[in-house]
């Protein structure tokens, strides 16, 4: 019809296709309209592929490559692939445009009957009449799973049902369902538990990551709207997700301690960042290694001296620029990540105790910039950028905050008196301050540089009950992760700073200009957390 895309051939081209001289004149088993291209291709039994023109009903092109008869077409419009499967057991795919074919899809042992493109997914099925099903990642042509069916009987065509429920049926003698998403638990996000989650305001979606695969679901319908599988190493399961600035990708990090970029439209893997100074995706031309060779160690020595002289250094990587291959960038799990859209760059924080600093270039050379150390004895747990103040702040299972320069990767201090686990951290914008949880429920809000009162407790408090007692004691007089008779038992695993009314800070002006302007940084601090409050 009209509305179902390209207009076809008038009955008068019509008949000019079946005399053509160019007609096929052995069967037509199959035919597939290309709507986009306004071409139909239709396949044979003398193992062709033939390409005609709609409007004009012309032959445009002829694909060779199979040995025998073709029995299935498929095409994908997002990657403009055209795939076909035949008597000769193979999965051939094609550019419509171009006479070769680009490659074959070996696995199938008998004739193909059917290839089926998942709609909105980056996914094949193609089934053979023995009763085996492959599904293939279209991004990279891996096969991801294969299916045998019961019976004995075969199969004569595979069908993907999108309508209702996602399930793909495989019918022959009998008729046999599999979910194509199966959910232990419907009532869940995910079967597993959920690592990170983000919100992409242009798309308005949210993302979740979880196990190895981040969804995307639909903030307006609150559907899945796909999903991206097969993120990272097989081995490592995701532990983190940001965003980029112009929130067209995605960094996720994993168990393994492997950060990488992925893309938002494809799930396609853009970057892998490692430790070491520069990573090339393709290898140097001969001419150029020498010089290269000499540009990565001027750059390592320039790295060396911009990470200052306290805390900060290359001294827990001092092997990874010796390393040949590519090294992820921590030595264990990746625990927390921040995506800094004032300068592209991503902080990210480790269990090995380190927290980096990358470039996020868009070229095929990725830079270490920072590596800050030798503030943490313990898993560094969390993570926190202030843009006003250019200070970056850590956390870890040991008590300790730490707040480091973020230009220079020096440690400018540190703040000891949680006696659990750090969990959450956030700065308090514009405010010289910041705000950080443990696991014992207990708050405390810790002034910042340039108050001259800088790593000083300025209030503390309890999140799930009454705070008595003062000041928590200092780590060392407790033991690590035990909790005392004044603090509740439940952990705070984040919180929100919610800024202060607009109307509150009018006023505050109002009086801070009738007043003297010596006001103490702990009374602004003070009026900062009144103002606003915490979730």
């Amino acid at each position: 019809s009209a509305s179902s895309g390209a207009d076809l051939p008038s009955p008068s081209q019509q008949k000019s296709i079946a005399s053509s001289p160019f007609a096929e004149f052995r069967s037509v088993l199959c035919m597939l309209p290309l709507r986009e291209l306004e071409m139909l291709a239709t396949a044979s039994m003398n193992s062709l592929v033939t390409l005609w023109d709609a409007p004009s009903g012309r032959r445009k092109r002829v694909l060779e490559g199979h040995t025998k008869g073709i029995t299935r077409l498929g095409y994908s419009s997002e990657s403009r692939f055209l795939i076909s499967g035949g008597f000769d057991f193979d999965i051939i795919v094609w550019n419509p445009y171009v006479d070769g074919y680009i490659l074959r899809l070996p696995g199938h042992q008998a004739t193909i009957c059917s290839v089926v493109l998942v709609p909105e997914t980056p996914q094949l099925v193609t089934a053979d009449v023995s009763g085996v099903v492959k599904v293939w990642d279209v991004r990279n042509f891996g096969c991801v799973q294969t299916i045998n069916v019961d019976g004995e009987q075969g199969v004569s065509r595979v069908v993907v049902d999108f309508t209702a429920k996602k399930r793909l049926l495989a019918a022959g003698r009998s008729i046999h369902v599999y979910e194509y998403q199966h959910v232990d638990n419907p009532d869940l996000t995910d079967d597993t538990p959920v690592a990170a989650a983000v919100y992409n305001a242009t798309t308005n979606t949210i993302m979740t990551a979880s196990s190895h695969h981040v969804r995307i679901w639909d903030v307006t319908t609150g559907a899945l709207s796909r999903i991206c599988r097969n993120l990272g190493e097989a081995t490592s399961e995701l532990t983190c997700l940001v965003l980029d600035a112009g929130e067209r990708k995605f960094i996720i990090g994993d168990h393994a301690g492997a950060v990488r970029s992925i893309n938002f439209m494809n799930g396609e893997e853009l970057q892998f960042f490692t430790r070491r100074k520069t990573r090339r995706r393709a290898p140097p031309h001969k001419d150029d290694e020498s010089e290269e060779e000499a540009e990565e160690e001027s750059e390592s020595s320039d790295l060396s001296s911009c990470c200052g002289e306290k805390g900060g250094g290359l001294s827990s990587f001092k092997d990874a620029a010796d390393d040949e291959g590519d090294d992820p960038a921590h030595a264990k799990e990746v625990s927390a990540m921040v995506y800094v859209k004032e300068h592209g760059v991503i902080v990210t924080a480790s269990w090995d105790g380190s927290v980096c600093v990358f470039d996020d270039v868009e070229e095929t050379e990725l830079m270490l910039l920072r590596v800050m150390t030798g503030a943490h004895e313990g898993d560094v747990t969390c993570l926190a950028y202030s843009a006003n103040l250019s200070l970056v702040t850590s956390g870890s299972s040991d008590g300790v905050v730490a707040v480091w320069n973020f230009e220079f990767g020096s440690l400018e201090g540190t703040c000891d008196q949680h006696h659990g686990s750090i969990t959450a951290v956030n700065f308090l914008d514009p405010y010289p301050a910041l705000l950080a949880a443990d696991s014992n429920g207990t708050f405390h809000l810790w002034a910042t540089p340039p108050s001259d009162k800088a790593f000083q407790c300025l209030a503390a408090w309890q999140a799930f009950g009454p705070f008595s007692g003062g000041p928590p004691p200092p780590p060392s007089q407790q033991k690590r992760g035990g909790g005392g008779e004044n603090y509740a038992s439940g952990a705070v695993v984040c919180f929100v700073v919610v800024p202060a009314p607009t109307e509150l800070k009018e006023e505050e002006e109002e009086d801070g200009d009738s007043s003297s302007s010596s006001s103490s940084d702990e009374d602004e601090t003070s009026r900062a957390a009144l103002g606003g409050g915490v979730t």
